[in-house]
């Protein structure tokens, strides 16, 4: 099996019953049109596999959008759906490859999906995962995550990896350096215009507790570099296909054409969308709404996603700022800063403390180390 079949079962997983050629040509300017936020969650386990999780984001607007969220989470939660059984399939396909590249027995199993609407934020949030098997690497007792990146992972804008652990294990070194680093968590971001890491890169090892030394993080400017691809199951012929691949499922097959609203219609994949009992299809209710509702268009500066500005905002102000200057630098309004840095904090990325009539943000890892303020001197 070529490498750049494995590639290509890669793609196939999120974009359903699409076409590879289909995905590697879709138009670049849909990435962002249909989800804001695009993350690829992995959670390394002691024995050395590993549960993958495709996780898309996209704020609801209004009641209207988020009525019709709801309704299709629903319906993804409580059947199996083609897009999902798509993706099950896909992913036994591509763990097979990867044992042929690799030389390791994997294997996919444990696979999980879910559908659902963010208590704050207002996220329409879509999920599939599954237990990667012998996706690290060994090392006597440590773990190493990145052999798999042959060629160098690739990032999009508005794409986010994190590589997460069990709490018996402890980190050794990251590299290149992660954008955000908890006990627990190290974080790379795309960016504004992508990222593209060295070969095999990003590269994560761990070790038990018992053997715990000084986790490092390496910088690594040149893993930084703009464009580029993933292999062997990353290869560069992936590249696009990653870049495009969350939005060109929303826009044209069975996951978002179940969205009433949410694209501008699309071949709806071999299943085709299901029509509730009583109800009409998605796709139909999308018809009958095109004359009036216009889809949003996305600004250039709209490919950094708020998280990421918020991010850059704290790291040109030394990993800390007023909350109230965050609402003045972005021009957002109150509400949505508060929310949004309600989420950052639950996730992990920031810290809010409160100095008397102040909210004090702080970037993971740079909370003050007194109660006062250390803007008091200013």
């Amino acid at each position: 099996m070529s490498r750049a079949l494995v590639v290509v079962l890669f793609a196939a997983i999120l974009v359903g019953s699409s076409t590879v050629t289909g995905v590697a040509t879709a138009d670049a300017s849909l990435q962002t049109q249909d989800f804001d936020r695009t993350e690829f969650d992995i959670e390394v386990y002691e024995n050395g596999s590993a549960r993958w999780t495709f996780v898309y984001k996209r704020t609801l607007d209004n009641a209207t959008q988020r009525e019709q969220f709801e309704s299709f989470a629903s319906e993804f939660n409580g059947s199996e759906t083609p897009l999902y059984r798509n993706f099950v399939n896909r992913s036994n396909r591509l763990t097979a490859a990867g044992s042929e590249v690799t030389g390791r027995q994997m294997s996919a199993g444990g696979f999980e999906k879910r559908a659902y609407v963010t208590p704050i934020g207002n996220q329409g949030v879509v999920e599939m995962s599954f237990v990667w098997t012998e996706f690290a690497q060994t090392d006597g007792e440590r773990l190493i995550v990145g052999d798999v990146f042959e060629g160098g992972l690739y990032l999009g804008p508005n794409q986010r990896l994190v590589v997460s652990w069990d709490d018996s294990l402890t980190l050794v070194s990251a590299a290149p350096q992660p954008r955000q680093q908890t006990d627990g968590t190290v974080v790379w971001v795309g960016g504004a215009e992508g990222k593209q890491f060295l070969n095999e890169h990003p590269k994560v090892v761990l070790e038990p507790k018992s053997a715990e030394g000084n986790a490092t993080t390496d910088s690594d400017p040149v893993a930084s570099r703009s464009f580029g691809g993933l292999g062997p199951l990353w290869s560069a012929g992936a590249a696009v296909a990653l870049l495009a691949v969350g939005a060109f499922v929303a826009h044209r097959f069975d996951l978002f054409d179940r969205f009433a609203g949410f694209g501008t219609g699309g071949d709806g994949g071999s299943g085709g969308p299901t029509v509730p009992p009583g109800g009409t299809s998605a796709s139909e209710r999308r018809a009958d709404r095109s004359a009036t509702v216009a889809e949003p268009s996305v600004p250039d500066e709209a490919l950094m996603t708020d998280e990421d500005r918020v991010m850059d905002l704290l790291d040109v102000n030394g990993g800390r700022m007023k909350q109230v200057n965050i609402v003045e630098e972005t021009g957002w309004s109150k509400s949505k800063v508060s929310m949004l840095l309600s989420e950052m904090e639950e996730e992990g990325y920031i810290s809010k403390l409160r100095v008397g009539r102040e909210n004090i943000i702080s970037r993971a890892g740079d909370e003050p180390e007194a109660t006062r303020s250390p803007f008091d001197d200013e």
